[in-house]
């Protein structure tokens, strides 16, 4: 089921397996184990997916059936999805957390720019 809509939207993007890969940290096998249902995702893995793939992690999560797919992580490390019609807690926290890096990341950025753009002003006033 994730692994399915993960492969569609890699595809539809024209994205090999191996770039795929780069880009959440998993080799070209694990991303195709990934796709076959062979490997679990965790929730920030997830996250990584929704965010290259340009995907909604509810939609990704989301069953044919309106259910969400939700991760349970084992204390052995090992992930297992079971069918939850609510507990996307975690997966929404971990959304949460990956914006919140991401606007503080464009904030540095702007008052980059910023601070360039007054010493332009600088020195256009400096005949």
């Amino acid at each position: 089921m994730i692994g399915d809509k993960i492969r569609k939207a890699r595809e539809s993007k024209g994205m090999s397996q191996e770039q795929l890969g780069f880009h959440i940290g998993l080799s070209q096998s694990a991303v195709n184990k990934l796709e076959n249902g062979r490997l679990r995702a965790n929730p920030k893995r997830i996250v990584k997916i929704s965010e290259v793939l340009e995907l909604d992690p509810a939609n990704l999560l989301q069953g044919e059936d309106g259910y969400f797919v939700t991760i349970i992580q084992h204390s052995q490390g090992q992930s297992q999805h079971a069918q939850s019609p609510y507990n996307t807690q975690e997966l929404t926290q971990a959304l949460i957390r990956s914006k919140d890096q991401e606007i503080a990341s464009l904030r540095g950025v702007m008052e980059d720019y910023r601070q360039l753009l007054m010493l332009l002003a600088e020195k256009l006033k400096t005949p």
